[in-house]
């Protein structure tokens, strides 16, 4: 069995996302094997995705979402609020960076 790191939220959060891309996948009628090729993946590797065991990282799942033609929001619909998930749901994740509107924007290629 897989190890899975990370904070229980992270864990719970993987596990969810990996429902939805394993949802999708069978909505589309794509074997685990055609989703990794498209993705450029092994098999394994989309497993491990779906049962939580890996994150799949925000830029593989823009990509994923693209392939699957569903807005990256379709991961991510049906969970709960990040503070659900947090201790004691009391803690507050800072919507305010300190400094980052003077962060210069630049021209990315």
């Amino acid at each position: 069995m897989a190890m899975t790191v990370g904070t229980p939220f992270e864990q719970e959060l993987s596990k969810r996302i990996g429902a939805r891309i394993k949802h999708r996948r069978e909505e589309l009628g794509y074997s685990q094997t055609q989703l990794a090729v498209l993705l450029s993946v092994t098999f394994q590797q989309v497993q491990k995705y779906e049962n939580g065991a890996n994150r799949i990282s925000v830029g593989r799942l823009y990509v994923l979402s693209a392939i699957v033609d569903v807005p990256i929001t379709f991961f991510f619909e049906g969970l709960p609020s990040a503070q659900h998930f947090l201790k004691g749901g009391t803690a507050k994740i800072p919507l305010d960076v300190p400094g980052l509107s003077d962060v210069p924007a630049t021209n990315v290629r």
